[in-house]
């Protein structure tokens, strides 16, 4: 997860840095003192995430600089809807932040510990989403799209498409489909198939096909087509981080 932070006060980004790699260890940050820099790094490089002091200084016109920058910045095709958190002192932020400038969310300086707990729970979110969103660009093109399964005397094989989640217990397993259930014994299924194939195991029971990943919310993964959700654990998210 890449991170860009506008900010003129280097206490405050020396303060975010260290919160933010506390969080995400590997975060990988870039920081910028003035709108100018800014504009020229979104400009050649790609962030999942922006946090932006809003009032940064005033030009001749009277501009807050920060605020410049977003408006910017959501003209850009790229970052019309990049994850966006803004910091700053002013009493209306609610009204600027979410109305005019459509940020993810807003924080008042100084930060309070209440407040600070809110910031990691929301970037734990959005790098979760971010890793999701990553693997699911790489399965586009599965390998085969092909899932295969022996029963016995029996040779199967599945359309990956076609199934939407795997349920897999200590012996037995049910593949939960597009249009039917399938019941199998787990011991003739291949974990590591079904990794190449674009499964990950979310929690303790279930693999999911990140093809009919829809959304990511308070710890659940929510599937397309009206599939239901399925519970996302701390496990999961490292199951996905090893993932191909």
């Amino acid at each position: 997860m890449r991170t860009l932070i506008l900010e003129n006060d280097p206490n405050m980004v020396d303060l975010w840095e260290v919160f933010l790699r506390r969080i995400i260890p590997n975060m990988e940050i870039v920081s910028c003192m003035t709108k100018e820099d800014a504009l020229d790094k979104v400009s050649r490089m790609e962030f999942q995430l922006v946090i932006s002091e809003l009032v940064l200084n005033k030009d001749k016109r009277g501009k807050m600089s920060g605020a410049e920058f977003i408006e910017l910045i959501r003209k850009h095709e790229r970052y019309q809807f990049v994850s966006l958190i803004i910091s700053t002192k002013l009493d209306d932020e609610r009204f600027l932040g979410y109305s005019k400038y459509k940020c993810y969310d807003y924080f008042r300086k100084p930060f309070l510990e209440e407040e600070m707990e809110r910031i990691a729970d929301l970037i734990k979110h959005l790098d979760c989403l971010d890793l999701l969103m990553t693997k699911l660009k790489r399965i586009e093109n599965g390998p085969t799209g092909i899932l295969h399964l022996k029963e016995k005397h029996s040779f199967y094989t599945f359309d990956v498409e076609e199934i939407v989640w795997l349920e897999i217990h200590k012996n037995r397993g049910v593949m939960h489909g597009v249009n039917h259930d399938f019941i199998f014994d787990v011991r003739n299924i291949e974990k590591e198939e079904l990794r190449r194939e674009g499964f990950i195991k979310c929690n303790r029971s279930d693999y999911v096909n990140l093809k009919y990943f829809y959304s990511y919310r308070a710890g659940y993964l929510h599937l397309k087509d009206g599939h239901g959700n399925l519970p996302f654990t701390e496990q999961g998210k490292r199951n996905l981080e090893y993932m191909p």
